[in-house]
């Protein structure tokens, strides 16, 4: 393992202002800006990348196929550079490039496979200040990370899609959250 979940559902309501931060106007908006829907809250976690040097698994350029579109929402909980495994990803349009190249249906690729077809310049490399965020649908953008850690990372993953997802069905996440101070959008949003 390389990369584990250090939040359980049930105790998401435990650490003080998470859910105040998560459900903020400006994190809500531009999730229901960026899906042209009510977005449906799929997932909250914290991750903590070990140190690794193997390419397997989400280290390897990738795709979420959760839904055809998403937004995913990364915080670096510490200064990122270089050397704690910075999230990377190709933007739509060299994505794009991409699968059409390689006939991509969800699988992993090499770097070589994909720098076939793009430049290895291409890749942007999210560098960040403790508190940083970067939003990105990463079912439309190549992406990896955690990749040459020389030291443990630790990234508060916040995963928006439309209430039509697959994850709809499956989150169980309303179930741990009190909602009784929420406003109307915040309750549609969680449950």
């Amino acid at each position: 393992k390389f990369s584990i979940n250090l939040l359980e559902e049930k105790n998401i309501q435990k650490i003080n202002g998470l859910l105040e931060f998560i459900l903020n106007n400006k994190i809500l908006f531009t999730a229901a800006d960026y899906l042209q829907t009510i977005p449906f809250l799929a997932n909250v976690s914290i991750y903590c990348s070990l140190p690794s040097r193997e390419i397997i698994s989400s280290k390897m350029f990738h795709c979420d196929t959760e839904d055809t579109n998403q937004l995913k929402f990364f915080f670096y909980l510490q200064d990122v550079t270089l050397n704690d495994a910075p999230f990377c990803f190709l933007n739509k349009k060299v994505s794009e490039e991409v699968f059409k190249n390689t006939k991509y249906q969800g699988k992993r690729l090499k770097d070589e496979e994909v720098y076939k077809f793009v430049s290895n310049q291409s890749t942007n490399i999210f560098l960040g200040k403790k508190g940083q965020g970067l939003a990105i649908d990463t079912s439309r953008c190549l992406h990896y990370g955690s990749r040459d850690i020389s030291n443990s990372r630790l990234v508060l993953l916040l995963q928006f899609c439309d209430p039509y997802a697959s994850l709809y069905y499956k989150s169980e996440l309303n179930k741990y959250i009190d909602m009784k101070n929420f406003s109307d959008f915040q309750k549609i949003i969680c449950s």
